[in-house]
């Protein structure tokens, strides 16, 4: 699969960072997707079993912002149906294993150059962020004692009560870039924290995408906002300018037949 990015061909493993993926199959076995029929709430992006991966009520942008790790508010571009119109998604990795992450990301995109015809290219914007930094008491997390091949741990919020984001052995940089599934803007680690650590940040939904669409109200939360979560452990978020990369889409189409 090929995209040509500001006048250079590339391939779609070309645009996969610092990531060695395995000689097998880079597409899909077997893929659907069809409109969902559900009104904007639930989501999901998971495996349902070893080899079947589902991507539930997404709109395209979502996928995107999935495929290449990237928050939505990085990605301009494309029609307008690209951030309305929602999917549902079941597709049937090759092999009988369940495959790396890398893998299964690569396969996704691939899909969606070829079933979306998405095209693409990255240019550098300045516009709003959120600078992620250090308190004025310095942090109050705990310092990870687990040895230093062992991988970061950041499990996605999900509600349950109050959204919960337990983080293990997990870095700045890694905290930053959670942080921006979170947010209307990107977040920048400006901390200068090099070491890894422990945490539990719980949080109001309200104030961040995780609210409930539309304004609705969900069932009360007894949990300090985001941004009072963040300072309890000793860090702050400091509305700023930045240069950052960002996506813009040049072509969408929508989804061929399965």
């Amino acid at each position: 699969m090929w995209l040509k990015l500001s006048g250079v061909v590339l391939t779609i493993a070309g645009l996969v960072q610092s990531q060695t993926i395995d000689p097998t199959p880079s597409e899909f076995e077997v893929a659907t997707i069809k409109p969902s029929t559900f009104e904007p709430g639930p989501r999901w992006f998971r495996f349902v079993d070893a080899r079947r991966w589902t991507a539930f009520n997404q709109t395209l942008k979502q996928c995107i912002a999935q495929a290449y790790k990237l928050p939505p508010a990085l990605i301009s571009g494309g029609p307008g149906w690209v951030d309305s119109e929602r999917y549902e998604i079941v597709a049937i990795e090759p092999g009988e294993t369940r495959p790396s992450a890398e893998q299964n990301m690569l396969r996704f995109r691939n899909l969606l150059a070829d079933r979306f015809a998405l095209r693409f290219h990255r240019e550098r914007k300045r516009m709003a962020v959120y600078n992620l930094t250090v308190g004025k008491s310095g942090p109050k997390m705990t310092e990870s004692v687990l040895a230093p091949e062992k991988a970061s741990l950041m499990i996605n919020p999900s509600p349950a009560g109050g959204p919960l984001l337990p983080a293990r052995a997990a870095t700045m940089e890694r905290f930053a870039s959670v942080l921006q599934d979170l947010l209307d803007r990107p977040v920048i680690d400006k901390t200068g924290l090099t070491k890894r650590y422990d945490f539990d940040l719980e949080f109001s939904p309200e104030g961040t995408l995780l609210a409930p669409p539309g304004g609705a109200s969900g069932p009360p939360v007894d949990s300090p906002d985001i941004f009072t979560a963040i300072r309890r452990i000793g860090l702050k978020l400091e509305p700023a300018k930045g240069e950052v990369e960002v996506m813009v889409i040049d072509q969408a189409e929508k989804p061929t037949g399965n």
